[in-house]
């Protein structure tokens, strides 16, 4: 008897060039790709073995019936292997079980193999016994029947599986895997109708095409640690809820200081908690809409929601973070900036709307509160800070950036004797830029480092240029948090003060607490290196971070600037203010009052013997030709009478 094997054939075809994707890139696949590949090479294997089989068949006599007997027995027994490994293989996916397979689940996996098996056996040694082995056939008789069997039975099981997965499954990929019983009972069908065309390889090679295309969507599309949706397949969304003109919102979510997180319990630990993060968010909301678009930034996308749904879903995952997070035995509160934006946006891509993601994070982050957004205003936003980081960008090619000094009045010698320079961005496209709106951008795009070394020497060209009396001490410059965390910072400063020959001690550079808080040993050695070679340090904003004297104490800070705040309060209470200015005096330094506006604070500051006043009841910032006038005439401040 012989059989047609085109579809054997084919079948092996069109799994070569999986099997050789497989095998190039093995050196580096994940343990799903691994136990894939596994599944895949056994499919292939009894794809071959299946047309060797019948190879054989042809040319063994049917004088021969025990010979012929044991392989259609060695090929049903392989056969029915191929269930229960496609099923342990689903059953390791994440939207099944958290763990492999194991124990109880493995016996109840095999159990129907092994009857199957058994029966196998029963019937082959029947036959030898009974003397009656006239030949098995492949599309009916006994052993035919006991496959359907077990194929039944393992369809059974996947299908008690598959109505028993949690409510945030994905159900895109469960009903992908619905696919493998489909194409079970399809070709078991058509083998039963064609006995003389073997069907078995056909479908053992869709099994693996479904797997392979199964596991490519999701190595591109999800996120292999928490199994949720990645950045590409929220794009992907969002592009068709675009096209659409479908209307929605997306919560989003980056985690605060987790990178101190994964240095403190450890990057597995790290790992847990992103998993704890997404199996929450998974609760709480659709799984398919909930995506892992960055290493700590997450997303759920709320198609045709209302305002109140997203508001209480907002509340509740705000809520969350307020609370402890258990891992690996250890309680841990992990923070969070949670944020809202609505969609579409006014002449919006996808891109548009994840600027305004990360804007609105950034400014969540910013006012430590959660925010629903409008959606105009915020794309407005969004598109203000680029054309800001434009104008940055066409001031630091033409160094067109502006420098303006506001007088430092000294209390003891009646006269300005220092003062504060101030970076000033005038735009030919923008115009006029605030300082508290494109330093923060600056900041985050890493411009301010260039930008500070710009600045100071543009000042020490000014101050070469210009003739300054003795007593002029010289002129504070802010240092960002992004220039002090860099390593080469002294080296950079001190290279221009040389370029310039500029002396040392004209400059005085103006640190703020919060600075110091993020990054106190990195600038320590910087700081003490550029001290010694003459430069001055002022501690700025005492008041407003956290008051550390460790500070003070440690670092070669000569002056200390108290913060408007407290300085505005010794109207009336002036206990504050003379309790930090005697502390000062005490640690050997000077103290300079910010935003003085009044000559009642004036008053009050000068009986407390504060050494120096900064504010616009004494000048406001001037520009360069101002404050020369100003250093070249009397310099002093006459009180209105």
């Amino acid at each position: 008897m012989f059989w047609n094997l085109d579809i054997t054939i084919f079948a092996f075809l069109l799994l070569t060039p999986i099997l050789l994707d497989i095998r190039t890139h093995s050196s580096h696949a994940s343990v799903k790709e691994v136990l894939f590949s596994r599944v895949a090479f056994f499919s292939a294997f009894l794809i071959v073995f299946c047309a060797a089989t019948y190879i054989a068949l042809a040319f063994i006599p049917a004088q021969l019936p025990l010979a012929r007997n044991l392989l259609f027995l060695i090929h049903y027994l392989l056969w029915g292997l191929l269930p229960p490994i496609w099923l342990r293989y689903m059953l390791s996916s994440p939207t099944f079980r958290r763990r492999p397979p194991r124990g109880k689940t493995l016996i109840l996996l095999y159990a129907p193999y092994v009857i199957y098996a058994l029966v196998l056996g029963g019937l082959f040694v029947r036959e030898w016994l009974l003397g009656a082995m006239s030949g098995l056939s492949f599309g009916d008789g006994a052993m035919f029947w006991a496959m359907v069997g077990l194929f039944a039975a393992q369809i059974a099981m996947f299908f008690a599986l598959f109505v028993r997965l949690p409510r945030q499954a994905d159900r895109n990929y469960v009903l992908t895997l619905l696919c493998f019983p489909a194409i079970s009972l399809v070709f078991l069908t058509l083998q039963r109708v064609q006995p003389r065309h073997p069907m078995l390889g056909g479908m053992a090679a869709l099994f693996v095409i479904v797997g392979y295309l199964l596991l490519q969507h999701r190595k591109i599309f999800v996120d292999p640690l928490t199994a949720l949706a990645n950045r590409q397949a929220l794009r992907q969304t969002l592009e068709k809820h675009i096209a659409s003109n479908r209307r929605g919102h997306i919560i989003v979510l980056s985690l605060s200081g987790f990178k101190f997180f994964n240095q403190l319990f450890g990057q597995h630990n790290g790992d847990r908690m992103l998993k704890a993060i997404a199996l929450f968010l998974g609760e709480v909301a659709d799984k398919q809409h909930v995506y892992r678009y960055g290493d700590d930034k997450f997303a759920t996308v709320l198609p045709e929601s209302t305002g109140a749904q997203v508001r209480a879903l907002t509340e509740c995952i705000s809520a969350r973070f307020r609370t402890a997070w258990l891992v690996d035995g250890t309680s841990y509160i992990q923070s969070a900036c949670v944020a809202t934006v609505g969609y579409p946006l006014r002449e919006n891509t996808d891109m548009d709307i994840f600027s305004a993601m990360d804007f609105a994070l950034y400014d969540a982050k910013r006012r430590s509160i959660t925010q629903v957004y409008d959606d105009g205003s915020l794309l407005m936003s969004v598109r203000r800070r680029h054309e800001v980081f434009q104008a940055l960008k066409r001031a630091m090619a033409k160094n067109s950036f502006e420098v303006y000094y506001q007088p430092i009045y000294c209390l003891k010698h009646d006269r300005f004797e220092n003062a504060e320079a101030l970076l000033r961005l005038r735009d030919p496209i923008l115009g006029p830029v605030s300082p508290a709106e494109f330093i923060p951008i600056a900041e985050e795009n890493g411009l301010i480092v260039d930008m500070t070394l710009c600045f100071t020497r543009k000042i020490c060209d000014f101050l070469n240029s210009i003739h300054l009396p003795e007593y002029f001490e010289g002129i504070s410059i802010n240092l960002s948090a992004v220039q002090l965390m860099q390593e080469g910072m002294a080296d950079d400063i001190l290279s221009i003060i040389n370029d310039t020959n500029m002396p040392p001690g004209r400059l005085k550079f103006e640190v703020t607490e919060t600075v110091l808080a993020e990054s106190f040993e990195k600038m320590r050695a910087g700081m003490y290196r550029m001290a010694e070679s003459g430069i001055s340090f002022s501690l700025d904003d005492y008041g407003t971070g956290y008051s550390n004297l460790a500070y003070l104490l440690s670092l070669p800070f000569s002056i200390v600037k108290i913060d408007r705040s407290i300085v505005a309060s010794a109207v009336s209470d002036s206990t504050l203010v003379d309790c930090v200015i005697t502390m000062v005096h005490k640690l050997g330094k000077e103290a300079i009052a910010e935003g003085v506006e009044t000559r009642e604070v004036s008053d009050i500051l000068r009986n407390l013997s504060c050494d120096h006043i900064q504010g616009y009841y004494y000048s406001h910032p001037l520009s360069q030709e101002a404050f020369h006038a100003l250093i070249r005439g009397n310099n002093t401040f006459l009180l209105d009478s």
